[in-house]
């Protein structure tokens, strides 16, 4: 992301925790909250579990203010892939 302009930073710290990821662009912000599952059958609680985290600790509500956009990813660690993925 550092090559293509992107500003990216990992495990941001807040007040009561900290984000996976956090991506700035002009005028948003992108806020990544990663789980790894590994069951099939824990991907949907996890995926759930993942945006409850990003709104609950308030990920990304830092200033300057920006349009707020979180995205949670589960990630299979049997294909070693994305295997779900939702934004908020």
């Amino acid at each position: 992301m550092t090559v293509a302009g992107i500003n990216s930073r990992k495990e941001v710290i807040s007040s009561i925790g900290s984000a996976d990821l956090v991506v700035e662009m002009p005028g948003k912000r992108y806020v990544f909250e990663f789980k790894l599952a590994r069951t099939k059958g824990s991907e949907n609680l996890l995926l759930d579990e993942a945006l409850e985290q990003s709104c609950d600790k308030r990920y990304g509500e830092i200033l300057p203010i920006k349009e707020l956009i979180r995205i949670g990813v589960v990630i299979s660690a049997k294909d070693k892939a994305v295997s779900l993925w939702k934004i908020v």
